[in-house]
């Protein structure tokens, strides 16, 4: 459960990761279960732009940024993600051994790519 008011001028943040175990990582290590203006989405194998579409051209979610969570096992370089125009930062777990965000908080180093 979020609390998301799209009357206020605070953006909402929507973040985005592949599983259920890295998106409930973030939420409570990252984001220290912030829920107000916040999003948590679990896409599922990259489908970020699929999610992002579905926010804004189907919920209308005009006033907002993504934060993506990329697993170590993707290169960045391949990636491209169409945010449709809004703020956007792609983010991943570079502490030696992890692959991604579903682990605890003192195994989590982030890099932001951009």
């Amino acid at each position: 459960p979020t609390k998301c008011n799209i009357l206020d001028p605070e953006p909402i943040t929507v973040h985005i990761a592949e599983g259920a175990f890295d998106i409930l990582g973030i939420f409570y290590h990252l984001c220290n279960a912030n829920r107000y203006q916040n999003l948590y989405i679990n896409c599922g194998d990259k489908a970020y732009f699929n999610v992002i579409k579905m926010l804004i051209l189907d919920y209308g979610l005009i006033n907002c940024k993504f934060n993506i969570y990329i697993d170590n096992d993707v290169d960045p370089r391949s990636v491209y993600i169409n945010t449709l125009g809004r703020e956007a930062h792609m983010i991943r777990n570079v502490f030696p051994g992890e692959k991604d965000f579903g682990v605890t908080p003192d195994r989590i180093k982030l890099q932001y790519l951009y």
